[in-house]
């Protein structure tokens, strides 16, 4: 160890600008430029995140960028999904070719070819399949609210003979 180096200094965690995976899986990846090809990750932290033919469990970015892949929650400023399967999306501005998303909330949508499930968006540009929007969501909460309230005075009315 050199003179001039403290032990603390030496421990320092090494944080590179440019990560890439290709093949293989790692737990945690944080960096400010992250490239996942033909990989995967549990979870990446980065300024701009780019991921081809990969998955990620959770991605946490500036912006993002997703092609042929797998994400289950990724929070950006700018997503960009390309023929890719993602549970939950959540940005301000959220581009969708070719993909599936399970929920998405964003402030602008730019979506073609492509399906939610729920989908949350200010601003909407394109066509989208969406099973659930915000007036089908609020009828089926009415609707399972009225078969819970049904059900519950049922149960009062007959629960109650012994």
């Amino acid at each position: 160890m050199a003179e001039n180096q403290s032990k603390t200094e030496m421990e320092k965690p090494i944080e590179p600008e440019v990560i890439e995976l290709a093949g293989g899986v790692i737990d945690s990846i944080e960096g400010e430029t992250v490239r996942v090809q033909y990989g995967g990750a549990n979870q990446i932290t980065a300024t701009d995140v780019e991921i081809y033919q990969g998955g990620a469990l959770t991605v946490q970015s500036e912006n993002m960028r997703l092609d042929r892949s797998t994400g289950l929650l990724l929070k950006s400023n700018t997503a960009i999904s390309e023929g890719s399967n993602n549970a939950v999306v959540i940005g301000d501005q959220i581009q969708v070719n070719e993909s599936r998303i399970g929920v998405a909330v964003t402030n602008q949508a730019t979506i073609s070819n492509s399906s939610t499930i729920f989908l949350f968006a200010r601003e909407m540009h394109g066509s989208v399949e969406t099973v659930f929007d915000r007036r089908s969501a609020a009828a089926l909460g009415v609707a399972a609210g009225v078969v819970l309230g049904f059900l519950g005075l049922l149960s009062r009315r007959f629960g109650r003979r012994g």
